[in-house]
């Protein structure tokens, strides 16, 4: 079982389809995510209610199942050293991502994301442990290449 870490940007495209290879794709793989992620969904909130594919109880039955298969992470478990990686790769990047970057470093998990500028930024820097969802669930449903 392979472990990732899971960009909001993923976690909130999930909630608000509601496909259920999302809850499949979880299932199978140990996912974290920091706990910045909670954050970023509650800011989020109000665009998550309107926009969201399904309403009331059918949202919260659909939330609770995906987030019962991820691990989010408390900041305090990511070491000072991980942040500093993380803080000089993304600099010239996006620095909103350094928390996800950091607990990818420190669980030594690949990042998935739906970042493009942030997955080839990575990637020119050296840092592999970073993949696109869209490559992620290509591999999952056709099988590795």
């Amino acid at each position: 079982m392979n472990q990732y870490v899971l960009d909001a940007n993923i976690l909130f495209s999930g909630l608000l389809s509601q496909k259920a290879v999302y809850r499949a794709l979880f299932g199978r793989h140990t996912v974290y995510a920091p706990d910045f992620v909670l954050a970023e969904l509650n800011n989020y909130r109000t665009v998550l209610l309107k926009k969201s594919a399904v309403k009331g109880t059918d949202l919260k039955a659909f939330t609770l199942a995906l987030f019962a298969n991820i691990v989010v992470v408390p900041d305090y478990i990511i070491t000072a050293d991980s942040y500093n990686q993380a803080t000089q790769l993304v600099a010239d990047i996006d620095p909103k991502d350094v928390a996800y970057v950091a607990l990818s470093i420190e669980l030594s998990a690949t990042l998935l994301t739906r970042d493009k500028p942030l997955c080839e930024g990575l990637v020119a820097k050296g840092y592999e442990k970073v993949q696109l969802f869209s490559d992620f669930i290509s591999q999952q449903t056709n099988g590795p290449t």
